[in-house]
């Protein structure tokens, strides 16, 4: 394969991706009524194109340097101190999060095996307990978020480095290592959640397939029998993110009525085709339709909402609550998500990406910020495929989480953890990338470049 895909892959993916959402909100088996038609797809459009434009601008700045340095395997000139931090940091902060369940309990193996078998079990049950933990303020200090903030990017950066590492550390630090990376895992099933399985199952995927294609592109071969392991991992977790959803979704769904019902304005229907299916594989695609493209619906109703600006701070549901905190203002009354709560649930539906940074610059400047996530997209991924940058590696399985979930919300930048992650992780690729890197000796020996293959 031509090097030159290796630079596209990841806009050809997000292109494709979004394209495909698009097509399951259109024809899928879940129906959305959208009032403003003509105005809702030229603003995909726009923000589609906001992508493409950053990437491209991006691959014009950065041609000149590609093909600069000569390529090392991820990891390789990183000291293994940087992982044993790593996985310190992450257990630290997997155990903070288990705290909101009362130390005493914490310490007892029985309550833990129980809660979380009763999470598969019966993940309704757990997922009321979860919500009445929240409503009795368990998890809502705020000098534990300060706290957390400045650790919490570990348990999602030792997923990526547990990956990139994995040739360098023995049997042991293996086995501890998988554990520390699963422990958010169960906490997932313990709450009766979704979200932290099909994280898991998107770092461990995003981390390969950034192994894959930075082992092929410089060396010319995948290497897939180094992670075998991994992928197999990856079948597993897949096959159980999706298992735990529609066993979830039964649990506390119930029937598609539920989904027609979550708009009061009667704009949404399941097709006749799938209305009255009894199949669990057809009774989980159409719960996760909904539940994947459902932001787009709720991007569409804030269409017809006055805009009042969030200075920033309302694309980010962490961000709005730490200004109100500090500044007694009301962000989130402000936002298109808290306009349309009457009709379309504040927190309890998805409203896309694009509508919650449409709070901060309005619909018409969200191409903006589709242009710069992309630039910078781009300028990281070159620096994989071209430097072997391992802290440029890092941030690519947060760029595959905001990408995937660009129809439902703010992914990244709306939780502690996540904007944790990026922020150091975009601190610690800064601060490295003067470190110098072996020149190619064509550079060094003023030859041509070798065609790119």
């Amino acid at each position: 394969m031509p090097k030159k895909i290796f630079y596209f892959l990841p806009i050809l993916l997000l292109s494709g991706y979004l394209v495909l959402t698009l097509v399951l909100f259109k024809f899928g088996p879940v129906i959305f009524h959208i009032e403003n038609a003509f105005v809702f797809w030229g603003l995909m459009f726009l923000y589609l194109a906001g992508f493409v434009l950053g990437y491209v601008v991006a691959y014009v700045n950065k041609q000149p340097y590609l093909n600069y340095y000569s390529p090392v395997p991820l990891a390789s000139d990183v000291s293994i101190r940087v992982f044993y931090v790593m996985l310190l940091l992450s257990f630290i902060s997997s155990i903070v999060s288990f705290s909101s369940i009362g130390l005493s309990n914490l310490l007892d193996p029985g309550f833990l095996f129980r809660s979380i078998m009763n999470g598969v079990v019966n993940p309704g049950e757990q997922y009321l307990d979860k919500i009445s933990r929240v409503q009795d303020g368990a998890s809502q200090n705020k000098l534990l978020n300060i706290v957390l903030f400045f650790i919490a990017f570990s348990k999602v950066l030792v997923i990526p480095a547990t990956i990139y590492f994995w040739s360098r550390i023995g049997v042991f630090l293996r086995s501890i290592a998988l554990l520390i990376t699963f422990l958010p895992v169960m906490w997932g099933i313990y709450n009766g959640t979704n979200k932290p399985i099909f994280d898991f199952f998107i770092y461990y995927a995003a981390s390969l397939g950034v192994y894959f294609a930075h082992s092929y592109s410089s060396f010319g071969r995948y290497n897939f029998s180094k992670m075998k392991f991994f992928l197999i991992i990856i079948l597993l977790s897949g096959l159980g993110a999706f298992y735990f959803f529609g066993n979830a979704m039964q649990h506390r769904g119930g029937g598609f009525e539920n989904i027609e019902q979550a708009s009061n304005l009667n704009d949404i229907r399941v097709t006749e085709n799938y209305k009255y299916t009894k199949g669990f594989s057809d009774y989980t695609y159409v719960w996760f339709t909904s539940y994947l493209v459902q932001g787009y619906y709720g991007f569409s109703l804030a269409l017809d909402q006055k805009f009042e600006s969030t200075f920033g701070f309302g694309n980010s549901a962490f961000l709005s609550r730490q200004a109100e905190w500090l500044t007694g203002i009301d962000i989130a009354s402000r936002t298109y998500q808290r306009k349309v709560n009457k009709w379309w649930g504040e927190s309890s539906r998805w409203h896309s990406l694009y509508s919650y940074f449409a709070n901060d610059v309005h619909f018409i400047g969200v191409p903006i910020i589709c242009f710069f996530i992309s630039y910078y997209l781009a300028v990281i991924w070159f620096d994989v495929v071209n430097r072997s940058s391992f802290y440029a590696a890092l941030l690519l399985p947060l760029f595959a989480l905001l990408i995937v979930f660009i129809p439902a919300n703010n992914q990244v930048f709306g939780f502690l953890e996540t904007l944790s992650a990026f922020s150091f992780g975009s601190i610690f690729w800064l601060l490295n990338r003067s470190k110098p890197r072996r020149l190619s000796y064509r550079v060094l020996f003023r030859l041509p470049q070798a065609k790119a293959y």
